[in-house]
């Protein structure tokens, strides 16, 4: 009896995080609708010193079997946010210009600092700061 009802709560999980959940062109999962929290608290103002939004901010990382992988972030005029990547190859123009594979969240100016909400499939909604300097961008522990 006791494992029927941990398999029914099981199938009930299942079917719950499958309705809340979809994936993208990617297979990453991701919420059916965003709940982003900071726009709303928040006035948003764009200051185009501090970040731009007429270009692609990328990463380069080679870890130790030797593969590269491409990660870069787009900033938009509205306050949305776009990050995606590619391994073994620089992202095209369809994957840089295209926001169907990769995350979305929100971000705000605070003096110098670009504090981005985002959503973690496993970590729920979360914030990440960053510094812009000229044409670079580098996380910042606040």
């Amino acid at each position: 009896m006791k494992s029927i009802n941990t398999a029914f709560y099981i199938f009930v999980l299942i079917f719950i995080s499958s309705c809340v959940f979809i994936r993208n062109d990617c297979g990453m999962r991701s919420p059916k609708t965003y709940n982003f929290k900071i726009l709303k608290k928040n006035d948003f103002n764009l200051d185009s010193t501090v970040v731009k939004t007429n270009g692609v901010y990328y990463s380069m990382r080679r870890n130790h079997s030797g593969d590269t992988t491409y990660s870069f972030m787009r900033f938009f005029e509205n306050g949305r946010y776009f990050s995606g990547g590619s391994r073994n190859e620089f992202p095209n123009n369809e994957k840089l210009n295209g926001i169907k594979c990769g995350s979305y969240g929100r971000y705000i100016l605070k003096n110098d600092t670009i504090i981005i909400e985002n959503h973690n499939a496993s970590a729920g909604y979360v914030f990440h700061y960053y510094k812009a300097s000229g044409n670079e961008i580098y996380r910042s522990e606040t």
